[in-house]
């Protein structure tokens, strides 16, 4: 008899701890899907931006980062990034209106005076459009020097970015849960175009 009641509460033991572990599988589910949400709420914001900057027959632009609160308390972080921009750019092209001053510096026959002037006009808000906007303000001496090199830097610069890395973060409220999305974003006309998506 007293087997009997050892088998039972071993049952009922086993019970509770597979109820327990269920219940925190369930929650961790559900803590994912809301940061998935979350991030998807942070990525639909961004398109519609881009969106309406290629309606309006502008370049998209890098965001600066924004930041989702929602109701439930789940949250996410978006940023869009223009690889062209960035210091060490693999994307073989600069993006003359945002790339920082080293990487300017690194662009054939790109003289320390053609980086101030781009710098310059840039602390005004001006952007370029064309090469001929940086050789009209150059010395004769660094315009000889860039144009002996034109064809080769004319290559490797861009105006506008060329394409966006969207990258969003949610979590969800009192969870460590989160959930990163990855989207490729392209001018196409008069719209914001997702060529690829990664999620983890």
């Amino acid at each position: 008899m007293l087997w009997v009641v050892v088998a039972l509460a071993a049952l009922a033991a086993t019970g509770a701890i597979g109820a327990r572990t269920a219940g925190a599988v369930t929650r961790n589910r559900i803590a994912v899907a809301q940061a998935r949400w979350a991030a998807e709420g942070c990525l639909a914001v961004e398109l519609a931006r881009l969106d309406s900057l290629a309606r309006a027959e502008r370049p998209l632009e890098a965001a600066q980062g924004d930041t989702l609160r929602f109701a439930d308390g789940a949250s996410c972080v978006s940023v869009a990034t223009d690889p062209s921009a960035q210091p060490e750019s693999d994307t073989g092209r600069v993006n003359l209106n945002a790339a920082p001053p080293e990487a300017l510096a690194r662009l054939p026959a790109f003289s320390d005076e053609a980086v101030r002037v781009v710098m310059d006009r840039r602390r005004w808000g001006d952007r370029f459009s064309d090469l001929f906007q940086v050789l009209g303000r150059l010395s004769p001496a660094a315009r000889a020097e860039l144009l002996a090199r034109y064809g080769a830097l004319l290559r490797r610069v861009t105006f506008a970015p060329e394409w966006l890395l969207v990258t969003a973060t949610g979590r969800a409220d009192l969870s460590r849960a989160e959930a990163t999305i990855e989207l490729v974003v392209v001018p196409a006309g008069p719209r914001a175009a997702v060529v690829r998506r990664r999620m983890w």
